[in-house]
């Protein structure tokens, strides 16, 4: 009895060659412990740039056998909690970021209707930096959410009518 080239086939030699039906389970059992990185990508669920930014972190274990390189399929199944983790913390950061960013862009939800500067500006018939100076200078009540300011309709009718009477009283004199 003698191993073959591969180290992993003991053969018998004989007229003919006959390898072992034990050896052949060893080298397809070890087989099953590896895989290349289109199985690792689609068993991860992510591409093979993700596979390669896995080894560099140290979560996947590779083997170079001949040009191939392989993974540890041990490895590659720990990776994959570890590479859903990451894509859970990643989505909620991104949804953080998500409400934060319409906390600042959106009005108070307090159940008053709310205006922006430049829709104020066309119910008041000035132009939005008239209204900015009026908030400036708190002849307007507004309240500040991120960027942008935000009035109460209430209180910009309530200017806007008083804006008209006075206008009306400064004609009729």
């Amino acid at each position: 009895m003698q191993r073959l080239a591969s180290d992993a086939l003991e053969a018998h030699y004989g007229v003919q060659l006959w390898v072992t039906e034990a050896s052949v389970q060893r080298v397809r059992e070890e087989r099953r412990q590896w895989m290349s990185w289109r199985e690792a990508a689609d068993l991860i669920g992510c591409t093979r740039h993700a596979i390669a930014q896995l080894i560099e972190q140290g979560h996947l274990h590779q083997r170079q056998v001949n040009r191939a390189a392989s993974l540890s399929r041990a490895s590659v199944e720990a990776a994959t909690h570890h590479y859903a983790t990451q894509l859970d913390k990643a989505a909620q950061a991104r949804a953080s970021r998500e409400q934060e960013h319409l906390e600042r862009t959106t009005p108070p939800d307090d159940g008053e209707v709310w205006l922006d500067v430049t829709t104020a500006a066309l119910v008041l018939g000035v132009t939005p930096n008239a209204v900015r100076q009026r908030i400036n200078n708190e002849r307007l009540p507004a309240t500040r959410r991120g960027r942008r300011w935000w009035l109460r309709r209430v209180d910009v009718e309530r200017a806007s009518a008083a804006a008209a009477f006075h206008a009306r009283a400064d004609t009729s004199d």
